[in-house]
C-alpha cells in the first residue's frame, strides 16, 4: 500500500517534494521529486514552531524555565514595560498554545512578517502589538507569538537559539545540516524559516514518537511532549492545538496525531498509538493542492496500510 502511495504521489500529486513514512522507527519509504533528493535541504515553513516549543520543553528540563505558567514578564523582564495591564497576564502556556490575543497579519502588503523583518528589535514589535483578545480566552494563529519562544531561549540561555538548538536538540538527533536565520535583531525566527533535510525532519517526529526519548537518552521530558503533542486548545477549524502541534483528528482518520505543519505541505505527522511517523515536503506556490494531497495520502494509504483496509 505504501509503494502505491508513492505511485499515487508520482501520477497525481506534482508539488509533492519528498514523502518519507516511518514505523517504530524504521524507514518504510522515502522518495524524492521535482530535483530534491535525500541531501538537499527544505524549507519547514511553520513546522519551525515546533522545533521552537520543544527547546522549551528542554529549557524547562534544564530549570531555565521555572513554569509553562510563568508569566511572560518574568520570561523577558527588559520588555516589562510593554508587559502592563492585561498584557501583563500573558504566560508562556498562552505562547505555547496560540492564546496570548496579541494581533499578528499574515498575508497582504503590509503583513506582520514584512514588519517584523524592518524592526529593530523583533520582541518590542510583537509585544507592542494591540490584544485582540484577553490572554488565554481564545485560539489566534500568531507566528510572532510563536517567535518569542525563540527569545525566550535567546534572553535566558546564554545562547543564540540555534546554539541552544545544536547543543541540546540536533547534536543528540544527529543533525548536522540546517538553516535557521535570524532578524536583525540576531534572535532566531521562531514561527518561520527554518531549513532542514526531510530524513532529520523524520528524526524529530521520532523523537516525539517515543515521548522525548532519542537512542536512549531522554532529550526533552516525556511530560512535556505528552502536554505537547495533546488537545490542549480548539483551533477553531474543528481540531485542536497543544503546543506549536497541530491536532487535526477532523482530518485525518485516526484517533491519535499530532503534527508539526508548515505552510504548503512541511508537514510531520505523528500517530503514536500506531507507531507511524509521516514525513511531506512541498512546493509552498501551491498550498491547497498540497493540504488536499497530504490528507489523502494519509488517509487512503498510511493509515489502511497499518489498519487494514
Amino acid at each position: 500500500m505504501l509503494d502505491e502511495a508513492v505511485a499515487w504521489i508520482e501520477a497525481n500529486s506534482e508539488p509533492t517534494d519528498s514523502f518519507i513514512v516511518s514505523h517504530c522507527g524504521q524507514t518504510l519509504v522515502s522518495t524524492y521529486q521535482n530535483g530534491f533528493d535525500a541531501d538537499m535541504l527544505h524549507e519547514l515553513q511553520s513546522a519551525t514552531k515546533t522545533f521552537s516549543a520543544v527547546l522549551v520543553g528542554i529549557a524547562l528540563d534544564q530549570g531555565l524555565i521555572e513554569s509553562v505558567d510563568q508569566p511572560l514578564v518574568e520570561l523577558l523582564p527588559d520588555y516589562a514595560d510593554l508587559l502592563t495591564g492585561e498584557k501583563a497576564e500573558i504566560t508562556l502556556r498562552h505562547v505555547l498554545t496560540m492564546t496570548t490575543g496579541l494581533r499578528w497579519v499574515d498575508f497582504g502588503a503590509n503583513n506582520s512578517f514584512v514588519q517584523i523583518g524592518a524592526a529593530e528589535d523583533s520582541v518590542v514589535y510583537v509585544l507592542e502589538q494591540p490584544l485582540l483578545a484577553a490572554p488565554g480566552e481564545t485560539f489566534f494563529y500568531n507566528t510572532g507569538s510563536s517567535h518569542l519562544l525563540s527569545a525566550i531561549i535567546h534572553h535566558n540561555s546564554g545562547m543564540t537559539t540555534a546554539e541552544f538548538a545544536e547543543a541540546h536538540l540536533f547534536e543528540p538527533l544527529g543533525i548536522e545540516a540546517y538553516q535557521w536565520p535570524a532578524l536583525r535583531d540576531g534572535v532566531q525566527q521562531g514561527g518561520w524559516g527554518m531549513y532542514m533535510k526531510p530524513a532529520d525532519f523524520l528524526k524529530f517526529g521520532e523523537l516525539l514518537l517515543n515521548g522525548g526519548r532519542w537512542q536512549g537518552e531522554q532529550v526533552v521530558s516525556r511530560a512535556f511532549v505528552d502536554d505537547a503533542t495533546a488537545f490542549l486548545v480548539p483551533n477553531g477549524m474543528g481540531g485542536g492545538y497543544g503546543y506549536q502541534m497541530w491536532i487535526d483528528t477532523n482530518t485525518f482518520d485516526v484517533d491519535d496525531i499530532a503534527g508539526a505543519r508548515g505552510y504548503g505541505g512541511q508537514d510531520c505527522l505523528v500517530m503514536a498509538e500506531l507507531g507511524l511517523v509521516v514525513v511531506f515536503t512541498g512546493d509552498i506556490i501551491a498550498p491547497a493542492q498540497m493540504a488536499q494531497d497530504v490528507a489523502t495520502v494519509v488517509n487512503r494509504f498510511v493509515i489502511p496500510a497499518y489498519t487494514g483496509p
